[in-house]
């Protein structure tokens, strides 16, 4: 299997195990007040911004010529990392 398709995997892997985590995001979210949705108000945001930064890293990798493979990857690995511990540490803040 090219690199590519090996990385572009990856990611699917990746974005179906994120999928999990936001899923009890949103089950957790839904028992609470609405103040107290509120205040999540700006994590949600931070969260919704990484996804959008993972979401074009992606599209960069699935674009990018053979020569900058991994160049792509690592940027979108680095946006994965960022994104997944802001929705570990709002599921933290909301158990």
């Amino acid at each position: 299997m090219p690199l590519k398709e090996a990385y572009l995997e990856d990611t699917l892997q990746e974005v179906e195990e994120l999928a999990g985590r936001v899923n009890l995001l949103k089950s957790l979210l839904a028992k609470r007040s609405l103040s107290e949705k509120l205040e999540q108000h700006w994590d949600l945001e931070s969260v919704r911004s990484r996804f959008a930064e993972y979401k074009r890293r992606v599209e960069e990798l699935e674009e990018a010529p053979e020569e900058k493979i991994e160049i792509s990857h690592d940027a979108a690995e680095h946006a994965w990392q960022d994104l997944r511990s802001s929705v570990d540490t709002l599921l933290e803040e909301v158990a």
